[in-house]
This record gives structure tokens, sequence and C-alpha cells, in this order.
């Protein structure tokens, strides 16, 4: 995914809220196995077998990437859970057995899916108020659950991953996705084939046909639906998973131009550089940049690198530059 920003030595903003994002991670698959034999949910969300979500908040621009919730940061201002199952019409409060601690992570410790709600989906908004400006920022964070049928006579197909289903500023640089098929509980792995396909607006698009399917941060742009539909050349069917969402939390890039020269000159001697730095998540990006120099009032400006000179000849009384920057 490509994203852009753009920096102009003549304003800069100090007021604006800061960025907030985040991702909520959990201690259980997100996919929940119901046996109708026995007719037991795996896991059973019980004391002993309790589902534990974290919420994972970061400040776009802020030095390091540091995690608000490790430690908690005092400036949490609130954080809210609340869960919409299939049967619901919007958002509701937590219910029996769903308790948040005082380091703000949700406890699920009764099982929250029956015969008529099969997919739960958790939320967690959080406030955040900037130390600097005292602006209240709010990042909402969702994950969601599935209960899927196995047992004598349930087959399905389901996708895992061991590292997780989000991207953090590239990272990590691939994710790999693992294509299961599951027939009365036991799962089966002989003579399977795959077909992984990826949603492209409105249209489910072809990607690998092995077990496996990585995924890089450069195809998932925001959210990525992917899914797998796995069949017995033998037995003769197939069977297609439920979505896989995988997600890209990218912090915005921040572009400062500096000039090596100041910013005032007197009696039309005018010589300096323009360098446009950019940083993301508080750390200056050096690589994998493309620089769009433009000048106001002057459409046939243009400038590609990422130090530009400026002389007497560019500056009459005033001007004003800006870069636009693109990374890959």
């Amino acid at each position: 995914m490509s994203i852009s920003a753009v920096g102009q030595i003549t304003l800069i903003d100090y007021n604006d809220a800061v960025a907030l994002t985040g991702y909520i991670e959990s201690n259980r698959n997100t996919s929940v196995k119901y046996n109708t034999d026995s007719q037991a949910y795996n896991p059973s969300f019980s004391a002993s077998t309790s589902l534990i979500l974290s919420p994972h908040a970061f400040v776009a621009g802020a030095s390091g990437g540091t995690d608000q919730f490790s430690p908690v940061s005092a400036n949490i201002k609130s954080v809210v859970w609340k869960r919409k199952r299939n049967t619901d019409t919007a958002q509701v409060a937590l219910g029996t057995g769903e308790t948040m601690g005082s380091d703000y992570k949700l406890t699920v410790t009764a099982n929250p899916f029956s015969a008529s709600i099969y997919s739960v989906t958790y939320f967690c908004t959080v406030v955040y108020t900037d130390p600097n400006s005292g602006l209240d920022t709010t990042c909402v964070m969702q994950i969601n659950f599935q209960a899927v049928s196995e047992g004598a006579g349930s087959v399905y197909a389901e996708i895992t991953s061991a590292a997780g289903y989000a991207f953090k500023n590239a990272a990590p640089s691939s994710i790999t996705l693992s294509a299961s098929l599951y027939r009365g509980g036991n799962k089966d792995t002989s003579n399977l084939t795959y077909q992984w396909q990826k949603l492209v607006g409105s249209t489910w698009t072809n990607m690998g046909t092995a077990a496996t399917q990585a995924v890089t941060p450069a195809v998932v742009s925001g959210m990525l639906l992917v899914r797998v539909t796995i069949s017995d050349s033998v037995a003769g069917d197939s069977y297609t998973s439920d979505p896989c969402s995988i997600i890209d939390y990218t912090d915005p890039l921040f572009v400062q131009i500096v000039s090596s020269n100041g910013d005032v000159f007197k009696n039309g001697v005018v010589e300096t550089t323009l360098t446009a730095n950019t940083y993301q998540n508080g750390v200056l990006v050096t690589s994998g940049l493309t620089y769009a120099w433009s000048k106001a009032g002057d459409s046939s400006y243009s400038k590609t690198t990422q130090s530009i000179a400026v002389s007497s000849s560019d500056v009459t009384n005033k001007a004003v530059f800006s870069c636009t920057v693109t990374k890959a």
C-alpha cells in the first residue's frame, strides 16, 4: 500500500490532536469449534479456559511506537468494551461472564454462543488525551469470533495464522495463512487442492493454490478479506472458508522541510538548500520514498529529489515551496 504526505515550509500546525491506531490481541483463535456430537464448544470460554482480549494502541508519530497499554498510559482517558452478536442490530453492553479488568483487558468466562448465536464481535473504544494539546482522540477497535460446527457429519474449511492477522508500518514483512479442512472434528490432509482468493472491490480474485498463502503489507490497503476453497479430488466435494480479515495499521507520514540557510533573506540574495525529511512513527524514513516538489503560482516548477537548491531566481519577494512524499 502506498501512502503520501505533503510538507510545506511556510505552514506548520502544532494544534491538531494526534492520531491513534490499535488492534485487539486474543489468547484464543477467532474460530470456535462446536461439536454437534458432544454439544460442546472448544474452547468453552469457562473460568479455566477464559478468553482474554488485550487492547493495544499506538500514537501516530510517537517515538518508538510505544503501546499505550503496556503499561497503561496516564493519557488513556477512557476505555469502553461492547459486543454485537449476529442477532443484535447495534453494539450492546457486556453481558454475564464478560468483565473488563483494571488493565482494561476483557475477560470472557461464559460461552457467548448458542443455537441462534454463531457470531460475536467485541468492540473496544479508547479515548486518548494528547498531553501536548489537551485534545481527545478516539480509536475504535474490533475483533470477531465465529462458531463453526464439527461432528460426525460436519465438514468445514478454516484459515489460521500463527503470526496474527495485522500489520503495523509494514511489519511483519509477511503473514502466512494456513488452510485446513476438518471432517467430523478430524483434520483431512489427503487428496486436497486449494484456491485462495482476495476480495477486490466486489469481486473475489484468485491468489495462490498451495496449502499456505503469504500476505505482504503491499497488498493490504487498510483491510483485506481473504478466503480459501478446499477441494477433495477423491470425495469430489469442496468447501469455502469464512472470509479472514487482514488489517494494516499504518502510521501516517509527517514531512518536515528544513532550509540550510534559514527562511529570511535580504537584498535579493537568496542561496539555500531545502530538504524534505520524512518521519513515520517518530522515526526518520530514508528509503522507499519518492518526492514531488512544487512552487505556489508556478505550474512549471518540478523537482523530484529529497533536497533542492533554491537561488535568487526562484524567489521574488516571497515563494512557497511544497513537497509531496510518497512511500511505496
